[in-house]
């Protein structure tokens, strides 16, 4: 600064600290080469001592702000004068005593007294950025990281480089949290921005204590590769890497990246200097080692070393990461469910070990334990591969509805293959055939590859088999038998003719579903589905000339004996009837009772109970058929037993 500059600055304090604390002074943005709120946040201090008359303490600042940017000039404005008669001087003095609440009294008072009071960009600064950098303080003090993170986003003024202590915190909470790279970037920032030998190491230290040796070394190279420091931080980054610091024999760095063997001279070593020192960080890196190159057994017993000196997230991790490596998915889930909530690494971890868990248990088909139900059931709110492997299980569990929901979830977040196709089959579990259309038709043109996987859902017949056998399960044999035509209206497939002939014979139309199944072969119908044809013309011919035509018919078609037990009923049942017409009640009642029950079969079982003296089992039996139907025969049957019972 010129001698002419501090003669004017002289009189400058001479005229201004006369009429200090009588005017809200004007402030203007005036120091050459600094725009904006970074220079505002410079000359805060250096304004507030102008305006509250400060004489020592201005002089102190102005020899600061000199000493750290040689060009930078007093600033004309300093102390220049309001027209307004409001007095901001209560509100400042507020805010340097960290009473926030009293700053905002105070200006709510100079509001009231001046209505048309706006206050300076400064102050307005000054207002927003004070309570944010204490807020951050007092969260850092009190071991908040995500409160100082959150801080930080916030209100990212609070990282000036006037404020280092507030950015070394910042980096420290977010190291804490593993959030490494974010860690890594502020230093480096500081490195870039802030200027001062002191400054530089002092942060590469910070980075060294957070993050280790290896890591403070790269951050260091790094800067001087990409940045033109001044000699003196030049010098002090050199004399730092110079020192062995905490490297110790150096082996935590060599293990640190090493993919392969490094020989076992050398772990000996490194395992010597980790138990004489015992530390959790290089216990860790030779986990990790091992951990990379498949050993996963050394690499289990390393991370139980680093978790016995110290809960720490590295080992955690390392063992979930361990469990699911060794297919044991389960344990991984235990062993991070705890801690998920505090290290972003092992809720990652933790993740990973759920949709492991998740895949194994929907294959094998075990259900999942409360905890873990639970667990999955959280995560899926927050990990997209979480949401999906669960919507798998459910599915495979038989819960469509839930999964149904949760493919949806995925889809709204990203239309892929795998939503896709989970969400169209959660459909048709649920029978909702024209929802699987639906979502065929506007996720199957999007890609290849969702072509390829959702349009084989509608089948070779658009969706009509599916359809039909949906009605022919709810008894609709109207509705089966349209889709059922539909499907055919492009030509003959042996699935639709055999869905028609079951649905004619359900229907009572036993000529019509014998012609369908006798089209159905000659359309080709192959495997499974020509057994099925071969077992509706059975059954056809068993119902019209009784059961040994229809085995005849099936044994003619090669309908396997698995397939029979359909004719076995129709042959017992008509054996049956024969014992019954025959008076041979003992044996009727016996073969009825190992068929499945009928109206017709029940009749003839009351019949027989009444006739082998079994008169009140005889009368329950009439009752219960009465009460579905009431029919002169059914009557008839009460009448009777009633007669027996009560003569």
């Amino acid at each position: 600064m010129s001698v002419k500059t501090w003669g004017v600055c002289a009189l400058l304090l001479a005229a201004g600290l006369a009429s200090a604390g009588t005017s809200e002074l004007v402030i203007e943005l005036s120091i050459e080469g600094v725009d904006g709120p970074a220079a505002l946040e410079r000359e805060r201090a250096l304004r507030h001592y102008a305006r509250s008359g400060e004489r020592e303490r201005l002089a102190v600042e102005i020899r600061r702000l000199q000493a750290a940017d040689p060009d930078w000039q007093v600033p004309r404005d300093l102390f220049s004068q309001a027209e307004t008669d409001a007095d901001t001087t209560p509100v400042w003095r507020a805010i340097a005593a960290g009473d926030f609440d009293a700053a905002e009294r105070a200006l709510a008072g100079l509001r009231s007294a001046h209505p048309h009071f706006t206050p300076g960009e400064e102050l307005a600064t000054a207002l927003r950025v004070e309570p944010a950098a204490a807020a951050l303080l007092v969260a850092s003090k009190a071991g908040d990281d995500n409160a100082v993170v959150a801080a930080a986003k916030a209100t990212p003024e609070v990282l000036g480089c006037e404020r280092l202590d507030l950015r070394w915190r910042t980096a420290e909470s977010l190291s804490r949290l593993e959030r490494f790279e974010a860690a890594r970037a502020n230093h480096a920032e500081t490195l870039a921005r802030c200027p001062g030998a002191d400054v530089a190491r002092a942060t590469l230290e910070k980075h060294r204590a957070e993050q280790g040796e290896v890591a403070m070394r790269a951050l260091a190279r790094a800067h001087l590769e990409k940045h033109a420091p001044d000699r003196p931080t030049v010098e002090a980054i050199e004399a730092l890497l110079a020192e062995q610091g905490d490297a110790g024999s150096g082996l935590d760095a060599r293990f640190a990246g090493a993919d392969r063997p490094l020989g076992e001279a050398l772990e000996a070593d490194f395992a010597a200097e980790i138990m004489e020192e015992r530390s959790r960080a290089k216990a860790n890196i030779l986990a990790w080692h091992y951990y990379r190159r498949g050993e996963h057994a050394n690499a289990a017993e390393w991370f139980e070393r680093s978790r016995a000196w110290g809960v720490n997230a590295n080992a955690i991790q390392g063992l979930a990461r361990v469990a699911i490596a060794t297919g044991e998915p389960a344990r991984g889930e235990a062993i991070a469910r705890p801690w998920r909530g505090q290290w972003q690494s092992v809720r990652a971890a933790h993740e990973d070990a759920l949709v492991a868990l998740l895949g194994q248990s929907a294959e094998a088909g075990d259900a999942l334990t409360h905890a873990q139900r639970e667990a999955a059931r959280a995560a899926a709110g927050q990990s997209r591969a979480v949401t999906l492997a669960l919507a798998w299980h459910e599915l495979e569990q038989g819960a469509a509805a839930h999964a149904q929901r949760l493919f949806s979830a995925a889809l709204a977040n990203k239309a892929d293959v795998e939503a896709a196709e989970g969400l169209a089959l959660a459909h048709r579990a649920l029978g909702e055939e024209r929802r699987v259309e639906a979502v065929v038709a506007e996720y199957a043109p999007r890609s290849a590859a969702h072509d390829a996987a959702l349009t084989p859902l509608l089948g070779a017949d658009g969706g009509h088999g599916q359809r039909a056998a949906q009605a022919l399960e709810a008894g609709e044999h109207a509705s089966c038998l349209r889709e059922v035509r539909a499907g055919l209206a492009d030509g003959e497939r042996p699935g639709l003719l055999l869905l028609g002939g079951w649905c004619e014979k359900a229907a009572g139309r036993a000529e019509v579903a014998e012609d369908y199944f006798t089209r159905a072969l000659g359309a080709g119908a192959e495997g499974e589905e020509r057994a099925d044809a071969g077992l509706g013309l059975a059954l056809v011919a068993a119902e019209r000339d009784g059961a040994s035509a229809g085995l005849r018919v099936a044994a003619r078609h090669g309908v396997r004996d698995a397939h029979l037990a359909p004719l076995r009923e129709i042959e017992r049942a008509e054996r049956a009837v024969a014992a019954f017409e025959a008076r041979d009640y003992q044996r009727a009642n016996s073969l009825l009772a190992e068929l499945p029950a009928n109206r017709e079969r029940d009749l003839m079982r009351a019949w027989s109970l009444h006739h082998l003296g079994q008169r009140r089992d005889a009368h329950g039996l009439f009752t219960r058929l009465d009460r579905a139907e009431s029919t002169s025969e059914t009557r008839e049957g009460l009448r009777v037993t009633r007669n027996a019972i009560f003569r």
